[in-house]
């Protein structure tokens, strides 16, 4: 709702908290605990900070979000740069906007330092965040992969799955990027069809939040109930995705490039591209689904006017 009102009105704002109430999988996927619920909540937060004044208490709060949403998932961690453009766009001012993003990043890394200690304790190296970005990355990128997730024995022989065990996480994980690196050096064009196939994995369906949140309990549900349930989540997301698809066309057309159609656009480059090089499934999307629903909520009438209450402030 914040959201939705900082980029467009608050009527607009109001139907988009609405609709997105009403959304099957913000529904399903809440029934267990997720990091993607709270990580969505991060990314909102962060592009409303990034929306009002800079202000070092500003860059502060984004800071400490940015560093709790990248302990939940790293691929924030570039985010901060795309916030930095938005800003760049918006304000023209580049001195402060570098300013804060040296400080957004610098109170980021302290929220993940006591981590990092930990991890360089356990493992005796450097580990960022966590140690599955080898292996989401070989996932991703081998002779049998798909776009989406799969089982160890797919993709690692079982003498290299028995002599993975005798290494620790850290090193496990690296031995994963350096077998995913070296398949998309010698398959380019493998490696490049799998990126569409992530896409597709990313956008084509969302009703996988109905056996998320069911969990092992959706073997007992009645078959119809259990269709009627993933029929009602497609047809809500796919109506949604149409109504985004058709507003975001006259928003466009209208606006070309503004702050509005850069945070929108480049928000949803950012969590398609980021996966690329790994895994992609439909729970992923959900960070953007709300900013489908706020463009889905604006009515065609507002295309055809041009005043100054309309415009970001």
């Amino acid at each position: 709702f914040l959201l939705g009102r900082e980029v467009f009105t608050e009527k607009i704002a109001r139907c988009a908290a609405l609709l997105l109430a009403f959304l099957p999988s913000q529904i399903f996927y809440v029934i267990m605990p997720m990091a993607d619920t709270p990580f969505s909540l991060s990314v909102l937060v962060l592009l409303y900070l990034t929306l009002k004044k800079m202000t070092y208490i500003n860059a502060v709060l984004t800071g400490v979000v940015f560093g709790i949403a990248a302990l939940t998932k790293p691929v924030i961690l570039f985010f901060p740069l795309f916030l930095f453009c938005i800003r760049i766009v918006r304000e023209k001012k580049w001195r402060p906007a570098l300013f804060h993003l040296v400080l957004i990043l610098a109170i980021g890394e302290a929220i993940m330092l006591p981590w990092q200690i930990r991890n360089y304790k356990t493992f005796g190296s450097f580990v960022l965040v966590s140690n599955n970005g080898g292996y989401n990355m070989w996932m991703g990128n081998n002779e049998n992969a798909s776009g989406g997730v799969l089982p160890f024995s797919a993709y690692i022989p079982r003498d290299t799955l028995l002599w993975m065990k005798s290494l620790d996480e850290a090193e496990r994980d690296q031995y994963s990027m350096q077998q995913a690196i070296k398949f998309m050096k010698s398959h380019p064009v493998q490696a490049t069809s799998l990126a569409v196939k992530k896409i597709i994995h990313l956008y084509f369906k969302d009703s996988k939040c109905v056996t998320y949140g069911l969990h092992d309990s959706y073997e007992q549900v009645p078959s119809a109930i259990l269709m009627s349930m993933i029929a009602l989540t497609e047809g809500y997301y796919y109506s949604l995705g149409i109504a985004f698809l058709i507003s975001l066309y006259f928003l466009l057309k209208r606006e070309k490039v503004s702050t509005r159609t850069f945070l929108i656009v480049g928000t949803i480059l950012y969590f398609t591209l980021i996966y690329l090089p790994f895994i992609a499934e439909g729970r992923f999307h959900m960070p953007l689904i709300p900013l489908f629903a706020i463009v889905a909520c604006v009515p065609r009438s507002y295309y055809d006017r041009r005043s100054v209450k309309a415009e970001i402030r």
